[in-house]
């Protein structure tokens, strides 16, 4: 006959009160369990937003970058043509392009360079007549 434990009121076995005990316990396992997921699965969640976040901000930096080289050379073309007109409107789009987020130190410098390149006026040539 299995020994039996008092409590309230009743009386329980030894196998009775081994049971709620596993049964409690397990309870606790698989609550910390699902806690131990849903903490796991929030943090996935944050990183995987952060990422498309992060995907996204560079997908437009290289789609401005992409325009802005578009625009810059199509500037060049332009200002490299012989018809004054189209040099003065290379030479706006290229003075423009400047103050784009997308370009970069060296971009800028570069555009610098040829803008004032073209509207430094060029030295008279020199002749050897004394």
């Amino acid at each position: 006959m299995a020994q039996g434990v008092r409590g309230g009121g009743g009386r329980w076995t030894v196998d009775a009160v081994a049971a709620v005990t596993a049964a409690t316990i397990a309870a606790l396992v698989a609550g910390l369990a699902a806690l131990l997921t849903w903490w796991s699965g929030k943090a996935t969640r944050e990183q995987a937003a952060h990422l498309a976040q992060t995907e996204e901000k560079r997908s437009r930096e290289l789609t401005g970058r992409d325009q802005w080289w578009s625009r810059f050379t199509w500037a060049i073309e332009m200002i490299t043509s012989d018809s004054g007109s189209k040099q003065d409107v290379g030479l706006a789009v290229l003075v423009r392009l400047l103050d784009a987020p997308w370009a970069s130190r060296a971009d800028n410098e570069i555009a610098l360079a040829i803008s004032t390149m073209m509207t430094t006026p060029e030295p008279p040539e020199r002749t050897n007549d004394v």
